[in-house]
């Protein structure tokens, strides 16, 4: 929706600059070319090395390209679709090694409504994963789903078929087999640093829950279990604990109000073996208890991270306190948040450089 507002816009602003201008100088671009404007999105840098991909609609037709110093650092696309079908490409995923990227593609990546495109008797083609390689290749459909994970060792790929995660080879090749299905539709896959467990969210209607999965022992431990909201899980360094956003639950607002006050969230830990966590902070009252994700996790990735625990055992998170939406740090033993930034701008997008200690944002002004 956050895109076709926006093109809608630009089309209707165009469309008034042409009519005001129609009379004097004859249109030197059309409605027509406004629309087909080329634009990218879902930008990701590489787990590794200097490479980076992004997704570039070109007339409606949406491909993935990529940059690396294989190439000279030299734009290249490596997908193959060549016509406005009405299908939408996002949620990439490198793989460890770099050789190839996993994706999703569908007639919409915003939600489970999308629309009938190609008017098929079958109705609308649910969402599909694919895998590509990065060199020369050509997609291959690893199946129906979304939200493709490589684990850390590149040995397979997990992506999620509404209530059951499937796991493939990072190949893509053979037949994907459930991992585990739950009860609620799961999302946000996250991985322990070793990759023997896998963190996930299980939203059950009214409250939603963090599963963690253990690839050995084939069991499933959730966190602190309540009947609130729980979400964005995120590890920390030594794959111990898990640092979560809990939201207290509470009557829903309607579509499009702004609540900009209510019952507090909060941020805990909890530990991954047992399960117990305890309550790190929690937001003041007033402005900023109300917990509002980044922009990235709105629009472009519905799981995008929101919560980081860094290698010096600090609790970057995004706080509205100022009104703003800004980036915090609190310690994992507790105390008072600090900010990061300042200013009358929101932060959209945040990503965490582990190695170097430091963090990339995007603002909007």
């Amino acid at each position: 929706m956050g895109k076709l507002r926006l093109w809608s816009t630009a089309a209707a602003c165009a469309g008034l600059f042409m009519t005001q201008a129609a009379g004097a100088h004859p249109a030197a671009f059309t409605l027509n070319d406004v629309m087909q404007a080329p634009f990218a999105s879902d930008m990701l840098a590489a787990p590794t090395g200097a490479a980076a991909a992004w997704v570039f609609n070109s007339k409606g037709c949406s491909n993935i390209w990529v940059a690396d110093p294989s190439h000279g650092a030299k734009a290249r696309q490596i997908t193959p679709y060549t016509e406005d079908d009405g299908f939408d490409i996002g949620e990439l995923a490198w793989s460890p090694d770099t050789k190839s990227i996993a994706f999703t593609r569908g007639q919409s990546l915003e939600d489970e409504t999308p629309a009938n495109v190609n008017n098929s008797p079958e109705g609308p083609m649910p969402k599909e994963v694919w895998v590509v390689a990065t060199a020369v290749g050509v997609p291959h459909k690893v199946g129906a789903g979304d939200s493709p994970s490589f684990s850390p060792d590149g040995s397979r790929l997990l992506f999620v078929d509404k209530k059951r995660i499937m796991t493939v080879a990072a190949s893509g090749d053979g037949d994907a087999l459930p991992l585990l299905i739950d009860q609620g539709t799961v999302d946000s896959l996250t991985w322990a640093p070793d990759g023997k467990l896998l963190a996930f969210v299980s939203h059950r209607g009214s409250h939603s829950l963090i599963g963690v999965y253990d690839f050995v022992d084939q069991t499933i431990v959730w966190l602190s279990p309540s009947l609130d909201n729980d979400s964005s899980p995120a590890f920390s360094p030594d794959g111990a604990r898990i640092a979560f956003v809990h939201v207290p639950a509470q009557k829903t607002p309607p579509a499009f109000f702004s609540q900009r006050s209510g019952l507090p969230w909060s941020i805990w830990t909890a530990d991954v073996k047992t399960g117990q966590g305890r309550r790190v902070w929690i937001a003041d009252v007033g402005p900023g208890s109300v917990f509002h994700p980044t922009l990235s996790a709105t629009n472009d990735i519905p799981s995008a991270t929101n919560l980081f625990w860094t290698n010096h055992d600090d609790l970057v998170f995004l706080w509205e306190k100022s009104g703003w939406l800004h980036p915090y740090a609190v310690p994992v033993r507790g105390g008072a948040a600090r900010a990061l930034t300042v200013g009358k701008f929101e932060v959209t997008h945040v990503v965490y450089r582990r190695r170097r200690r430091s963090f990339r944002i995007a603002e909007r002004r």
